[in-house]
């Protein structure tokens, strides 16, 4: 580079040489002092008549007479004086610069592009023989520049500094094709700088900071967001974490409970079953009681009733007996009361008749005798009690002394005052 810091021009070029021995040191400090590329060196003519000291690391091609042999092993060859070394070609890469200017872009913008290609001489022969250090580096100058003028005529200046630092698309290829006869091995080709106007490169160093600076606060911002939807979540996972969490304790709780429920319906069920067992232990014990007891009950009962029938059929033999003995002397205290009734029927009818004229009055007044008449003997019965009727009569005499009447003495009489009124 020069004192403004762009890059300089290389320059191939074929050198003389003194001595043999000097070639690696010129080979080796190639481009230290200058622009310049030694390739090749032309020896000068033989001063030993008697052998040649070849040196290694480089490549001495041996003419006899003026004719190209070979090439010479390295070390002291013993050879005659009409051998000679007509050139020393250099075996390691060579580093050549080539800074295109004005290059014009898709857009019609002239920059500057600065390349760098590595290369290698692989056969000696033909490049020395078929094109030459000079020529070589004509025609490789060419090439170079050719190559990327095409490569940034297909960008434009927006992306034309997307080069720096790639292989320059295809000119690797290309240049070893070209150069394929020659004995040239091309390595390495890469664009090491692409310059832009100033104002132009100004405004878009301009522009590219405000991108930077707009993409960055958009990062931030987008970053801003997705610390938020980040935080938003992770609360979202947090409650539904708890959310599962709770959910988990109200399961276990509600297991738990069930499984306590569980517990507790089975010692319930036990509790009822050993309930049930001891309930039907005491039943079948009380049935056994109950039964022994009614058995006895049976049988006491059993005597009772014996002895109660034969204590019953004695009274009632001893009640009919009365009975019997007191209906006899009923039966003829009552033929004896008839008897006597009838005669004082038949009294009372010869009195009624004497008094049927005498008006209702008298006949209300035999009623009322008669009636006081039959309460008497009703009075009579029921102070006795020594009457043994049953059957319908039993059944009207209990009415009548219930009643103190029998209900037949209102309507006889009556009949009879009607009667005496009539016979009146």
């Amino acid at each position: 580079t020069d004192s403004n810091g762009n890059l300089v021009h290389s320059r191939c070029v074929q050198l003389r040489l003194s001595s043999l021995n000097q070639a690696i040191s010129i080979f080796g400090s190639a481009g230290s002092a200058g622009t310049d590329t030694p390739l090749v060196l032309i020896p000068q003519a033989r001063s030993n008549p008697f052998f040649i000291s070849v040196p290694s690391g480089v490549t001495c091609l041996l003419q006899r007479c003026g004719k190209n042999l070979k090439a010479a092993e390295p070390g002291m060859q013993f050879l005659p004086l009409w051998y000679s070394i007509s050139h020393v070609v250099t075996k390691q890469s060579c580093t050549y610069n080539a800074p295109v200017k004005t290059c014009p872009t898709g857009d019609n913008v002239m920059v500057d592009v600065d390349v760098t290609l590595v290369f290698l001489i692989a056969n000696a022969e033909d490049f020395v023989y078929k094109l030459g250090a000079s020529r070589f580096d004509e025609m490789l100058t060419g090439c170079v520049e050719e190559g990327i003028r095409l490569l940034v005529r297909g960008r434009t200046h927006n992306d034309v500094y997307t080069l720096r630092g790639n292989a320059a698309g295809n000119m690797l290829d290309t240049l070893n094709k070209k150069f394929d006869e020659t004995g040239v091995q091309f390595t390495r080709c890469i664009v090491t700088d692409v310059k832009l106007p100033r104002d132009l490169r100004e405004s878009l160093e301009t522009t590219t900071k405000i991108k930077k600076k707009l993409e960055l606060e958009v990062k931030e911002f987008e970053f801003k967001i997705a610390e938020q939807k980040r935080a938003s979540e992770q609360e979202v996972t947090r409650v539904n974490r708890q959310t599962e969490q709770m959910k988990v304790q109200e399961e276990g709780k509600k297991w738990m409970e069930e499984k306590s429920m569980q517990q507790k319906l089975i010692v319930a069920n036990n509790n009822k079953d050993l309930a049930m067992i001891e309930s039907q232990g005491k039943t079948e014990v009380m049935i056994r009681e109950a039964t022994a007891s009614l058995k006895r009950a049976k049988a006491e009962a059993e005597s009772t009733k014996v002895k109660k029938v034969m204590e019953m059929q004695a009274e009632a033999q001893a009640k009919r007996i009365t009975a019997q003995q007191e209906m006899k002397m009923i039966v003829a205290e009552a033929k004896g009361e008839q008897t006597k009734g009838e005669k004082e029927a038949a009294a009372i009818k010869v009195q009624a008749q004497a008094e049927a004229a005498s008006a209702t009055t008298l006949a209300e007044k035999r009623v009322y005798e008669l009636e006081m008449r039959e309460k008497q003997i009703l009075t009579e019965l029921a102070r006795d009690g020594r009457f043994n009727l049953i059957g319908k009569k039993g059944d009207y005499v209990v009415q009548a002394l219930l009643q103190g009447s029998t209900g037949t003495v209102g309507k006889a009489s009556t009949g009879g005052g009607n009667a005496g009124c009539a016979q009146q």
